[in-house]
């Protein structure tokens, strides 16, 4: 399941290194490290975003020669669409590794019936995956079939997409009371 939760312990940043302002430095180096690597390729909402930001900025980037012509600074301008970009495709290849490790660790420990992971295979799972990811960062990013109806709501909050499951509205969600939320069904 794609979630912003992150699954890592948060730890307060330890200053107290002899070290001084080096040891600060690495200190906030690491945590920074932690928290991408807790964070990329699970969290649909920075895919969206990521996303977002990807496509804003080749919109800005292709309509500012047209407002400005001699615009001195469009090098620099490509800097965010490309950026963005690196993210968003980034966070994609992350999450089909992601789901590759995890098919391989399943085989591993049995729960799998599947006896050799050809090359077919694991291009299969990566592409559906990588598939995967690129739906669920459009529709987070359009905020699109975000609510869905529950058993007994009356289908007044319409459905979830193929892949995703209507699961009960947690705290923070934008959905209404008798509606769900689409959450991935991985």
């Amino acid at each position: 399941m794609l979630s912003c939760r992150s699954r890592l312990r948060t730890q307060p940043l330890r200053t107290e290194s002899k070290r001084g302002v080096y040891g600060l430095i690495r200190a906030l180096v690491d945590y920074s490290s932690a928290q991408v690597s807790a964070k990329l390729g699970r969290c649909s909402k920075c895919m969206g975003l990521s996303l977002g930001g990807a496509v804003a900025g080749w919109l800005v980037l292709v309509g500012v020669p047209h407002i400005w012509p001699q615009f001195p600074f469009a090098n620099l301008v490509a800097l965010w669409p490309a950026s963005f970009s690196a993210l968003w495709l980034l966070h994609v290849f992350t999450y089909g590794g992601r789901v590759l490790a995890a098919e391989h660790q399943a085989q591993r420990e049995g729960a799998i019936r599947v006896r050799v992971m050809t090359r077919r295979r694991i291009a299969s799972l990566f592409i559906g995956s990588a598939v995967l990811a690129i739906v669920v960062s459009i529709q987070s990013a359009t905020g699109w079939n975000k609510c869905c109806s529950l058993s007994g709501s009356g289908g007044a909050c319409g459905s979830c997409v193929p892949g995703f499951a209507c699961l009960p509205a947690g705290p923070g969600s934008d959905c209404a009371a008798p509606c769900g939320q689409c959450n991935l069904d991985r």
